[in-house]
């Protein structure tokens, strides 16, 4: 518990500092699109550019996600779009501005997902992760950045959100990560296959693996018991849905 509070603070202090060096640009920026009172928002999760802020959209009470460096909030409108239906909510705007980007969505109201939820709640939630993860696989979708942080608890579902980097089966024109040769190469010594694969059943099993080292002396006997059955359900399921590079 110690070590994550230590984690927090070391991000909070992060996120703070760059907020401070884009805020002048992103105030005149969200001005010119009609945004007002907007104001910081799960600082925590601030991280390799992106900004998360709520304010007034049109009268409306907004979540305002922020791009600060890839430009791949494009990715995440034309996927909440085209899988509409298996979506909790759909972005009202994505407006540029150099090199910025801002996706707009209609304020909704969630639980987040963290060590504390998990802890409380571990069987259910878990089953309802490798849920999310199926319905969105079964479509065609591969998320590519599973972790605790992408899964929210929404009208007692369990869905997963952020789809920057997700790909899909379906040519979509989604903007690709690109790996420069070297770390690819890398990658792929290190992986000791001939392609790096992204597997969101194997991201899962390495988050509960991750949260069981790291929460293991509040779990009781039983918990790690159940838990460690989910992850060999996990296992069986890896190598279904994945997406080489």
């Amino acid at each position: 518990m110690q070590l994550t509070i230590i984690v927090k603070s070391k991000k909070l202090f992060l996120s703070v500092i760059s907020f401070s060096r884009s805020y002048i640009k992103i105030r005149q920026d969200l001005k010119k699109c009609n945004v007002e009172s907007f104001r910081p928002y799960m600082i925590l999760k601030w991280h390799h550019g992106f900004i998360y802020l709520r304010g007034k959209y049109c009268e409306s009470d907004v979540f305002i996600k922020i791009d600060t460096r890839y430009n791949l909030l494009i990715n995440e409108k034309i996927i909440r779009e085209t899988f509409e239906k298996e979506m909790v909510f759909t972005p009202l705007k994505l407006y540029y501005k150099g090199n910025y980007e801002y996706l707009i969505f209609k304020f909704i109201k969630y639980k987040t997902i963290n060590h504390e939820y998990l802890l409380t709640n571990i069987i259910t939630t878990v089953e309802g992760m490798i849920r999310a993860i199926e319905s969105l696989n079964n479509r065609g979708i591969i998320h590519r950045d599973i972790k605790l942080d992408n899964f929210i608890l929404y009208k007692n579902q369990i869905i997963l959100t952020d789809f920057v980097y997700a790909i899909t089966k379906e040519k979509l024109n989604l903007k690709e990560v690109e790996l420069n040769n070297a770390g690819k190469k890398l990658l792929q010594d290190l992986s000791k296959t001939k392609k790096l694969c992204w597997d969101d059943m194997t991201n899962l099993r390495l988050e509960l693996e991750n949260f069981v080292e790291m929460e293991k002396k509040y779990l009781t006997h039983s918990e790690r018991v159940l838990i460690e059955e989910k992850i060999k359900l996990l296992n069986s399921k890896e190598g279904n849905k994945t997406y080489s590079i």
